[in-house]
């Protein structure tokens, strides 16, 4: 559902270990299809990192394919976590203290970002209701982005394309 709604978007198939190494910095990584993962990081740009201000340049937002999934990776400043921490809470989420890891006929195999640094967590659902309400939430986190989106005069005016 990654709707190319950031100013920077980046898809890869490997992470930039550099933010990773980068202690000052704070990354969560999320399942694109878990509910609520892109309406966190919607509001986290949008409510700290303001498009289009200079506080953006410390927001980094990129797309990783692997495994067949689609991830993506959210890069901010490390003094923000509890901030963000809190908004995960109240877009149904944690942070987990741990990397996505799929298990092969060869053993697990962890996310790209091995070996995990200590400010590299991630997205999980809270509690287990959102697999019984899997499309509803998804609509309700879709109208959610539009309407911020739609709150952003330059979106409405064309002068950002959303088309990547």
């Amino acid at each position: 559902m990654a709707k190319k709604v950031f100013d920077k978007v980046r898809a890869m198939d490997t992470y930039d270990r550099k933010y990773a190494d980068d202690k000052t910095m704070f990354n969560v990584i999320g399942l694109t299809i878990r509910p609520g993962v892109m309406l966190w990081a919607v509001r986290l740009e949008h409510e700290f990192y303001p498009p289009r201000t200079e506080k953006n340049k410390l927001y980094q937002f990129s797309i990783v394919n692997w495994e067949n999934m689609q991830f993506i990776v959210v890069t901010f400043p490390i003094v923000d976590r509890s901030k963000a921490e809190s908004l995960a809470r109240s877009c149904d989420l944690r942070f987990a203290d741990s990397l996505p890891t799929v298990v092969e006929s060869g053993g697990p195999k962890s996310f790209p970002m091995y070996p995990r640094a200590t400010n590299v967590w991630t997205l999980e659902n809270v509690g287990t209701n959102w697999t019984n309400n899997f499309e509803s939430l998804h609509e309700l986190q879709d109208r959610e982005i539009e309407r911020i989106l739609g709150d952003d005069a330059d979106l409405r005016s064309g002068k950002i394309n959303l088309d990547v």
